[in-house]
C-alpha cells in the first residue's frame, strides 16, 4: 500500500520544475534569469511534442544592482517604488524628514509612514508632493507588521517611465529609528544603484501542440519580481 505521506513521482517531478525555475534568479522582465527561464521553457514544451516560437515585445525596465539605506553604521535593506530613479553614480546623503511636516522639505530624504495600506497611487501622490516641496527622495515604511517588504508598482505615468525622485520601501521593523532620525533631522544615505532601459527586450513563448479538432488554452506569465 502506497504511504499517503510520501510525495507521488508526478509530485516529486513539479517540485523539481519550480526548483529549476527559481534557482535562475529574480525574474524581471528582460533580466538574464528571464532569458533563461524562456529557453529552458521551450526545450520543456519541445520535450513534451510542443511545436514553440517566440513573440518578441519591448517595455521600459530598470535592472537593479542595490537598494539600501544607510544610518551611520547601520545598513538597511530596501527595494526601490517601481519604476525606480536611480540615485546616481554617489549616494544621495540628506537629513531625514518627516513627510507629514508643513512647509518646505528642501534638501531632504523624506519618510512617508502608512500604516495600513500602500497603493501605487498612493505612492505617485507622496513622491509628487515631496517633488514639489523640494526634497531629494522618499523612503516609504511597509505596512506589513510582519516585517516584509512587498514589491510594489506605482501608477501610469510612473509604469512607463522612472518616478521624479529616488523612492524605496523599507520594513516596519524599522520604523522607530527612523521616526528618531526624521525628528532629530540626521543625515541618512540612500542608495538605488542600477540601469534604467526604456526599450528593454524580452519574448514570450508560444507552444501549440495539435493533436485534435477543438482547441485548449493555457496561458501564464513566467515573470516576477523576485526567484518566485
Amino acid at each position: 500500500m502506497n504511504d499517503p505521506y510520501l510525495p507521488s513521482a508526478t509530485a516529486r517531478s513539479l517540485y523539481a520544475d519550480v526548483e529549476s525555475f527559481f534557482q535562475f534568479g529574480d525574474h524581471r522582465t528582460g533580466s538574464r534569469a528571464d532569458e533563461r527561464t524562456i529557453l529552458w521553457l521551450c526545450e520543456q514544451l519541445q520535450a513534451q511534442g510542443f511545436d514553440t516560437n517566440h513573440i518578441n515585445w519591448q517595455t521600459p525596465q530598470f535592472h537593479l544592482d542595490r537598494c539600501e539605506i544607510e544610518m551611520g553604521d547601520l545598513k538597511l535593506s530596501a527595494f526601490p517604488c517601481w519604476l525606480p530613479s536611480a540615485t546616481g553614480e554617489k549616494p544621495l546623503q540628506a537629513p531625514l524628514a518627516c513627510w507629514s511636516e508643513k512647509g518646505s522639505l528642501a534638501e531632504t530624504i523624506v519618510l512617508f509612514d502608512s500604516s495600513s495600506v500602500l497603493t501605487g497611487d498612493q505612492i505617485n501622490t507622496v513622491v509628487q508632493d515631496a517633488h514639489a516641496r523640494s526634497a531629494l527622495a522618499v523612503i516609504f515604511v511597509d505596512p506589513d507588521p510582519g516585517g516584509s517588504i512587498a514589491a510594489r508598482n506605482s501608477r501610469p505615468p510612473c509604469v512607463e517611465q522612472p518616478q521624479s525622485l529616488p523612492c524605496a520601501i523599507i520594513s516596519r521593523h524599522h520604523l522607530d529609528i527612523l521616526k528618531v532620525t526624521a525628528a532629530e533631522r540626521t543625515q541618512v544615505t540612500l542608495r538605488i544603484e542600477g540601469t534604467y532601459d526604456p526599450r528593454a527586450s524580452t519574448r514570450n513563448v508560444l507552444g501549440k501542440l495539435d493533436r485534435g479538432g477543438r482547441w485548449i488554452v493555457v496561458s501564464t506569465p513566467i515573470s516576477g519580481w523576485f526567484g518566485c
